[in-house]
């Protein structure tokens, strides 16, 4: 199938903005334990943690795909604003001790991951004559921001700490969700 010009080009755009927010949730997956651990928390409440954090993200994941099949929400809207919500954990997280580092993880990783099924969603209702090439776009993206968030992450721990990191990534997140708020308001031909 042939793909508007401005749909791919919307696609490519928001492939961009997930690719830098799944770099914000891969990097914390990757470092929030050690971080916690080094906060004062034992190794096991640190896992406790992640594992609360994964139940609430994978509630979100359901519940809101859930809704979403009874309404007709604007899928990249939707996950750009939790997003959106879930940048502002990484900012607790910075300066976080005791239960704030629960708080920080569950908004971070909670709502800041559970987009990913509203953006799958959203690229086949953008581009519903060619399914696998908008997945395939987005997943793209997704993929690129898994594989250089840790490796950036690490290394910027290790110049900069933790804190310099934790603000990093949730200007970073904040800065991908307004970018995919600002790109689904933009018009584009419907097919």
């Amino acid at each position: 199938a042939v793909v508007a010009p401005a749909r791919a080009g919307r696609l490519r755009t928001l492939a961009a903005a997930f690719a830098v927010a799944t770099f914000t949730t891969s990097s914390l997956g990757a470092f929030f334990v050690l971080y916690a651990v080094d906060r004062g928390m034992s190794p096991a409440t640190a896992g406790l943690t992640v594992a609360l954090a994964s139940v609430v993200n994978v509630a979100m994941r359901v519940s809101m795909g859930w809704i979403a099949d009874r309404r007709r929400w604007e899928a990249f809207g939707e996950g750009g604003l939790v997003l959106l919500c879930g940048s502002v954990g990484y900012f607790v997280l910075a300066n976080a001790k005791s239960w704030w580092l629960a708080v920080g993880a569950v908004l971070a990783y909670g709502l800041g991951w559970a987009w990913q099924g509203l953006i799958h969603l959203g690229a086949v209702r953008l581009i519903p004559e060619a399914p696998g090439y908008a997945t395939g776009v987005l997943r793209t993206g997704l993929a690129i921001g898994s594989a250089t968030g840790p490796i950036a992450s690490g290394l910027l721990i290790g110049i900069a700490g933790y804190r310099v990191l934790w603000i990093l990534l949730g200007l970073m997140a904040a800065g991908a969700a307004v970018a995919v708020l600002l790109t689904v308001r933009t018009p584009v031909e419907v097919p």
